[in-house]
């Protein structure tokens, strides 16, 4: 039975512990563009229900960015990417442009410790 602090699923943008970690960058630069506002259940009804509600990643007015939407905006247009358990899609921009936000990143493979890769 789960308590209410214990969740699953997938989390938004996160913060890894601050240390140094061997790494290296996989792929080019990744460019993935979202809708800025709108339904969840119409992004996807399969996924989500109507009581989903609604999403605005970016609120002009308050000039908020709504990072967990972006988490669900990315499950509901297919756009999440599917990476192995070592790799991390990390977001270095995300740029207002008409009625989308778009997320620039780089896929990243964290390495053992003890390995000596070279790209």
């Amino acid at each position: 039975m789960d308590t209410p602090n214990i969740m699953r699923g997938t989390p938004p943008p996160i913060f890894m512990p601050a240390r140094n970690y061997k790494f290296k960058v996989v792929g080019n630069n990744y460019l993935i563009k979202l809708p800025r506002k709108g339904s969840y259940h119409e992004l996807d009804p399969d996924f989500f229900k109507e009581d989903d509600g609604e999403f605005n990643i970016f609120d002009d007015e308050t000039k908020t960015l709504h990072m967990p939407s972006i988490t669900k905006v990315l499950f509901g247009t297919c756009k999440y990417p599917d990476l192995p358990d070592n790799h991390y899609f990390a977001p270095y921009a995300f740029q207002i442009v008409d009625d989308g936000i778009l997320m620039v990143g780089q896929v990243l493979e964290i390495l053992d410790g003890g390995e000596e890769k070279e790209s």
